[in-house]
């Protein structure tokens, strides 16, 4: 995965709670911004949506409810973990059963501890992490390793830590324009000057280099598994199958095993010229933009096969002039999703089949960018200052809401909370639109963390924790 995605942990850790992500923004932005940074950011905006609401307010087929509100206050965890002080804080749920967190306080101390969800009991104290002047950027787990992203000046730093105890491994330093892959075994670094080198996770051993050829690689991204409600769900998640794939500065795309680089096979690619500004590969497939000169001109959608050596490339998707491209992902059971807007700035969000390139179905997107994202056949659609909208995997409407954040809680449930604001958390069932009223909590200072029991939230100055099972 390229390096920019630890910036979108970064806006996951500090601002994905109060500040509306623009995908139309980074997806306008050119040069080193890469296809996945490009996928994640529209995940975290999805994540956590943005509107304006406090209770919860339901429209199902053009019915409306009446506004839920309660003074229950949420149910707490254990006692909060305490900063010392304001913090900027991010925050990660393991399927361990732990919850990790870094915070840096006002001063530029950098701190990470360690808890039980089940009862908030502290599995290993804080410690502190880097210098003063570094800034945190992310936290991120993997089931083999705590990967905490450190920047100091222009460079970026990876600090692999155990989970089962804290203690730091190994570190990985990256600089602006480098990829960073991540897989299940190894992590890839493949750098702007052309070198590729993997390592391992636990170790940091490097399992294999290739130098830097003369077509030198200019992205490297891995291949996204069908397996985005992990994701969505807050869950740890490998980016990758075994295949890197990396295209080269002449237009070739070549086909790697993660684990042990060897060249697997070289496929042609879209045309260098065509301005391409997002790529990402899925079930085999290479999918990136084309535009012909200017952002209101128009885009078109490529695929490439990535299974086969012959010269398998395909337009599967066009827009004419007037449109421009906000974002182009993944969205689950083998389906691509689009995202454009017009000179008006309205959305449209495409749903194409993965291999096809058939259009399955679309739907109003948000003005000014939209996010979106698929958990077990149903997709969730918004962006800010609008409604957030539930579709089925037909394209049918079941429910929408004006709630303040909106996360995917479990395969068929939505959590439901005000933003920026102290008020009611709730439970949203799919496809009834059934609400359950969980109790009032203050507003978070931070991203959340979750899994279907329990929310944890940086509330000013302390972690706290919530049980969310009633």
């Amino acid at each position: 995965m390229p390096t920019d995605l630890d910036d979108l942990f970064t806006s996951l850790g500090r601002h994905a709670d109060g500040i509306p992500l623009a995908p139309a923004e980074q997806a306008r932005h050119r040069g080193r911004q890469r296809t996945r940074n490009r996928a994640m950011v529209a995940a975290a905006a999805a994540v956590c949506l943005i509107a304006a609401g406090l209770g919860v307010v339901l429209v199902r087929h053009d019915r409306q409810s009446a506004p839920v509100t309660s003074k229950r206050t949420l149910p707490t965890v254990g006692a909060p973990v305490e900063f010392g002080d304001q913090a900027r804080a991010a925050t990660v749920a393991g399927t361990d059963g732990r919850l990790y967190t870094a915070w840096q306080t006002l001063n530029g101390q950098i701190s990470m501890n360690a808890v039980e969800l089940r009862t908030g009991a502290v599995a290993w104290p804080a410690r502190p992490l880097g210098s003063r002047t570094d800034e945190l950027l992310a936290v991120n787990l993997l089931p083999r390793a705590l990967v905490v992203t450190l920047r100091h000046g222009s460079a970026n730093t990876m600090h692999i830590f155990d989970p089962a105890d804290g203690r730091e491994r190994w570190a990985l330093p990256f600089e602006p324009g480098d990829d960073v892959v991540r897989h299940e075994s190894v992590v890839v670094r493949a750098s702007a000057n052309g070198r590729t080198e993997a390592f391992d996770w636990a170790s940091g051993v490097r399992r294999w280099q290739q130098p830097a050829p003369a077509d030198r690689p200019v992205y490297s991204m891995g291949t996204y598994l069908d397996r985005d409600e992990d994701l969505w769900l807050g869950r740890p998640f490998y980016f990758t199958d075994d295949r890197l794939v990396q295209v080269t500065r002449a237009g070739k795309v070549q086909v790697r095993d993660i684990t042990t680089g060897e060249l697997k096979r070289t496929v042609a690619a879209a045309p260098p010229d065509t301005d391409p500004r997002i790529y990402f590969a899925y079930d085999g497939w290479l999918y990136n933009d084309e535009h012909e000169c200017c952002e209101q001109n128009g885009f078109r959608v490529r695929a490439t096969d990535l299974r086969s050596a012959q010269d398998s490339s395909k337009v599967v998707f066009t827009r004419g002039p007037g449109h421009q491209l906000d974002m182009l992902q993944m969205c689950g059971e083998l389906r691509v999703c689009v995202s454009d807007q017009d000179r008006n700035a309205t959305g449209t969000v495409s749903v194409l089949d993965a291999a096809t390139g058939r259009q399955l179905w679309q739907v109003p997107g948000a003005k000014n960018g939209t996010s979106v994202s698929t958990v077990h056949g149903y997709t969730l659609v918004g962006g800010s200052g609008g409604q957030l909208v539930v579709y089925d995997r037909d394209g049918k409407r079941v429910l929408s809401t004006p709630e303040g954040s909106v996360s995917w809680l479990d395969t068929d449930t939505l959590l439901l909370r005000p933003s920026l604001v102290a008020g009611p958390a709730s439970r949203l069932t799919l496809p009834d639109g059934k609400v359950t009223v969980l109790g009032e909590v203050p507003p978070a200072s931070d991203a959340c963390a979750w899994t279907p029991e329990r929310l944890a939230c940086p509330v000013g100055t302390s972690l706290r924790i919530w049980n969310l099972s009633g």
